[in-house]
C-alpha cells in the first residue's frame, strides 16, 4: 500500500462522525413498539397517548412497607404530604393515594377546612350568647311591686283587726231600742186616753226585757263567730304579705345573680370572639392550609373503607401512591424521573412515623429502568469479556501483539459505523428515531465474531505466505482471501435479510445493523489491515530520492 496514512485518515474522517453522532443517540426499551400498529391493543395505547397523558396507560406504583400499620392518623398525615410534594413535579401529570383516592385532595380532611367548619359553630355559639346576655339584661324582675303588695297585704290586716276591735267594744242595741218601745206605747196610750198602769208598764217592760236578752244573745253569739272569722282573715292576710315580702328579697337576689352571669356571658362572648379572630387567622395561614388531619370517627368510616381497600394491603403495613407521568414513561427522560421519585419519597420520610419503610416502585416506566441498567451492565462486561477473550486468542494465533490490536480496532469501528447506519434506515424508512434497547448487543455479538473469523482467515494466510515484505505479503493474503470472505459476506447477509420481514422491530433493526456491518467490514477491512501493517514494519521515509 502506497499511501497507508492517507487510507487509514480517509476511513477515520468517514467513520469517526458517525461514531459521535452514535453516542449522541438513546435506545428505546419501549417494548410496544415491536408490536405492529394494526393489532389492537396497539391502536388501544395509541389512542390513549393521542387524547391523554402518554403515561396514562402505563402509570408508575410507588409501594410504601412499613413495619407497623398505616391506617393511623400520623401515618395518613405523611401519606398525604408525599402526594402533594410529587404533585409539584412538573413532569408529573397526577398522583392518586389514600388521602386523595380521585388524584384531588379532599377538602374536609385538611385543617382549614375543619377550622373554617369550627369556626362559623363557634359564631353561632357567640351569637347565641348575645342573644341569652341580650335577655338577661331585658329581662331582670321588679322587686319593688312585690313588696308594694306586701305593704298593701299588711294594711288590710291591720283594717280588718280594726273593725275586730270596733265590734267588740260597742253596747247591746236591745235595752235602748226596749225603752223607746214602751216609751212610744205610754205616749200611743195617752193620746188615746186610757195611759198604762205601772203594773201594765212593768209587764210590757219585763218582756221586752226577755226579747231583748234572747237577741242580744243571738247577737252576741253571731258577733264571736263573725271576730272569729276576722281574726283568720286577718292572719291569712298578714302571712300572704310576710310572703310577698320574703319572696321580693328572692327576687332581688335572683337579679342580682343575673346581673353576675351576664357579666360572666360577656366575658365568655369577649373569650370566644378572640378565639374566633385565631382560628380565623390559622385558617388563612399556609400550615392549615396543607396540615391533612383525618379524624378516628372518618377513618373508621364507610365511605374511607373503600379508599383503603383500594390503596392499603389487607394487612395495613403496605400503602400505594400510583403517579401517572406527562410524558412517554419508555423514554430515558421518564427512567431518570421513576429513580428520582423513588429516592425523593425515601429521603422524605426520613425522621417521620414511616422512617422505617421500605420504598418500591412498580411499573412499565420501573421495569424499563431496571432493564436498562442490567442491559447496560451486561452488555458491557460480555463487550469486555469478548474482547479480551478474542484478543488474547488472536495472539496466540498472530503470534503478534499489535496485530490483534489492529483486528479489534478495526472490528470496533466497524461496529460503531453500523449503529448509526442502521438508526438512520431505521428512522428514514422504518419511522423509528431509535434503536430498541437489544438492538446494540445482538449486532455488536454477531460482527464482532463475524470479523474476527474473517480477520483470522486474512491473519492465517498472511502467515503463509512468505514471499515478499509484509505490507506485499498482507496485500496479497487480501486479494487471496477477498472472493471467500466476500461470498461469505453476502450469504449471511441474505440469510439476516430474512429477518426483514418478520415485522418485529428488534429483528429488522438487529438484521439491517449485521447486514450494514458486514459491508462496511468487507470495504474497511482489506484497507486498515495492510496500512497498519506497512506503517508498523516499514516506516515511511520523508526523505527525497536522488533519482
Amino acid at each position: 500500500m502506497a499511501h497507508p496514512i492517507i487510507a487509514i485518515a480517509l476511513v477515520l474522517v468517514i467513520t469517526l462522525p458517525l461514531i459521535f453522532f452514535t453516542g449522541k443517540s438513546s435506545l428505546n426499551y419501549d417494548n410496544s413498539v415491536e408490536l405492529s400498529d394494526s393489532l389492537p391493543s396497539k391502536q388501544g395505547l395509541n389512542t390513549v397517548q393521542q387524547h391523554f397523558s402518554k403515561g396514562t396507560a402505563e402509570p408508575s406504583t410507588i409501594y410504601i412497607q412499613s413495619k407497623h400499620k398505616v391506617n393511623n392518623e400520623k401515618s395518613m398525615m405523611e401519606i398525604d404530604r408525599i402526594t402533594r410534594q410529587l404533585k409539584k413535579n412538573k413532569e408529573i401529570k397526577t398522583v392518586a393515594s389514600v388521602t386523595q383516592p380521585s388524584g384531588e385532595p379532599v377538602n374536609q380532611l385538611y385543617l382549614n377546612n375543619q377550622l373554617g367548619t369550627l369556626n362559623s359553630k363557634m359564631q353561632q355559639a357567640n351569637t347565641g350568647l348575645s342573644q341569652i346576655q341580650a335577655g338577661a339584661n331585658g329581662g331582670s324582675f321588679n322587686a319593688d311591686q312585690l313588696k308594694a303588695i306586701g305593704t298593701s297585704a299588711q294594711s288590710i290586716g291591720n283594717h280588718l283587726k280594726t273593725i275586730q276591735g270596733v265590734s267588740g267594744a260597742s253596747t247591746a242595741p236591745g235595752q235602748t231600742s226596749g225603752q223607746a218601745v214602751i216609751a212610744q206605747m205610754q205616749q200611743q196610750a195617752t193620746a188615746m186616753g186610757s195611759p198604762m198602769s205601772p203594773q201594765q208598764l212593768q209587764i210590757v217592760a219585763s218582756g221586752l226585757q226577755n226579747v231583748s236578752s234572747q237577741v242580744q244573745m243571738q247577737q252576741a253569739s253571731a258577733m264571736s263567730g263573725l271576730q272569729n272569722e276576722l281574726t283568720g282573715i286577718a292572719s291569712d292576710t298578714q302571712n300572704i304579705g310576710n310572703n310577698a315580702q320574703a319572696m321580693g328579697q328572692q327576687l332581688q337576689g335572683i337579679q342580682s345573680q343575673l346581673t353576675q352571669a351576664n357579666a360572666g356571658l360577656n366575658k365568655i362572648n369577649q373569650g370566644m370572639q378572640q378565639s374566633n379572630e385565631y382560628l380565623t387567622g390559622l385558617q388563612d395561614s399556609a400550615a392549615a392550609a396543607n396540615t391533612f388531619y383525618i379524624p378516628n370517627q372518618v377513618l373508621k368510616s364507610k365511605t374511607f373503607k373503600q379508599s383503603l381497600n383500594n390503596y392499603v394491603s389487607s394487612n395495613d403495613k403496605i400503602t400505594n401512591i400510583t403517579v401517572v407521568l406527562k410524558d412517554n414513561p419508555s423514554n430515558a427522560k421518564s427512567m431518570n424521573l421513576v429513580k428520582n421519585v423513588q429516592n425523593q419519597v425515601k429521603q422524605s420520610l426520613k425522621g417521620t412515623s414511616l422512617n422505617d419503610a421500605t420504598v418500591a416502585i412498580g411499573g412499565e416506566t420501573a421495569t424499563m429502568s431496571d432493564t436498562h441498567d442490567i442491559a447496560s451492565q451486561d452488555f458491557f462486561r460480555t463487550a469486555v469479556i469478548m474482547l479480551v477473550g478474542i484478543l488474547i486468542a488472536l495472539m496466540f494465533v498472530t503470534r503478534s501483539i499489535l496485530q490483534p490490536l489492529y483486528i479489534e480496532g478495526t472490528l470496533i469501528l466497524t461496529y460503531f459505523t453500523s449503529l448509526t447506519l442502521t438508526r438512520l434506515f431505521s428512522e428514514t424508512f422504518l419511522g423509528q428515531s431509535m434503536l430498541t434497547w437489544n438492538t446494540p448487543f445482538f449486532t455488536f455479538i454477531m460482527l464482532i465474531a463475524l470479523g474476527v473469523d474473517y480477520s483470522i482467515f486474512l491473519m492465517m494466510r498472511y502467515r503463509e505466505t512468505t514471499d515478499g515484505s509484509p505490507a506485499e505479503r498482507i496485500v496479497s493474503s487480501a486479494n487471496y482471501i477477498g472472493v471467500v470472505v466476500l461470498s461469505a459476506a453476502v450469504i449471511l447477509g441474505g440469510t439476516f435479510a430474512a429477518l426483514i420481514p418478520s415485522g418485529i422491530l428488534t429483528l429488522i433493526q438487529v438484521a439491517i445493523g449485521v447486514i450494514i456491518g458486514l459491508i462496511i467490514l468487507v470495504i474497511i477491512l482489506p484497507i486498515l489491515l495492510p496500512a497498519a501493517i506497512r506503517l508498523t514494519y516499514q516506516p515511511i521515509s520523508f526523505k527525497r530520492n536522488k533519482n
